[in-house]
């Protein structure tokens, strides 16, 4: 069995309330492969429960419950540092937001091809860099072109993959070229299979002087940080 879908298997089991001990035994793998796969899923109060009355394998409730202590104390810090982040970042002045965006096509968009484009596959991302790219370099949306880069198994989902870009984008479908299907030697398997929505990718067209635009933002940010130290 290939390695992703073992890891499928394990976590399927382990939402069922298992413990790690016997998954680990069960499938003939190593008791920390398991715990790894499985640790940011919770078990609910009656699994956990149902699991110290399982003498014979061996669990302890200190253990039980100092693992129980330390994913609240980790949720408790998620929260914090979400508020924290919140509170530093409430607003983003326009300097900042451009600023912002010259970073992140640095980091991600291209920088060979001679004209602009950006790919990614975390929607908020693409959302941010739209907004962008609309404030500062296009006049109107005419000029955008939208590109899908998918696995081959996604082919029936092509139309779903499309509306929730369409939809979570505000995007014309009109602005759409054609899905580009990814044919891969050996298949992924995805744990989210139907909710996964590929890569993709922003393009201006007909951008050779907007290209030469940003290389000189790009030049610039280098310098202005490096004179900034």
């Amino acid at each position: 069995m290939a390695k992703s879908a073992l890891r499928l298997k394990v976590r399927e089991i382990r939402r069922t309330g298992e413990s790690i001990t016997v998954i680990a035994r069960n499938l003939g793998l190593p008791k920390s492969s398991v715990s790894i796969w499985c640790r940011d899923i919770d078990l609910t109060p009656d699994q956990i429960k149902a699991l110290l009355t399982r003498k014979k394998n061996g669990l302890k409730l200190g253990q039980i419950m100092g693992a129980m202590k330390n994913k609240e104390k980790k949720r408790e810090n998620v929260e914090f540092f979400k508020k924290e982040g919140l509170r530093e970042l409430s607003k983003m002045s326009q300097q900042e937001f451009f600023i912002a965006g010259v970073a992140l096509y640095i980091a991600e968009g291209s920088k060979k091809n001679g004209r602009i484009e950006f790919i990614n596959s975390d929607p908020q991302l693409i959302q941010f860099m739209m907004k962008w790219l609309q404030t500062f370099f296009i006049k109107d949306d005419s000029e955008l072109c939208f590109t899908i880069f998918i696995n081959e198994m996604h082919r029936s989902r092509e139309e779903k993959v499309k509306q929730f870009w369409r939809a979570f984008l505000g995007a014309p479908l009109v602005r759409f070229r054609n899905t580009v299907f990814l044919k891969l030697q050996q298949k992924k398997i995805y744990e989210n299979h139907d909710n996964y929505f590929g890569t993709f990718r922003i393009a201006l067209l007909k951008s050779r002087l907007k290209y030469y635009r940003m290389m000189g933002l790009i030049e610039a940010f280098f310098k202005a940080s490096v004179s900034s130290v």
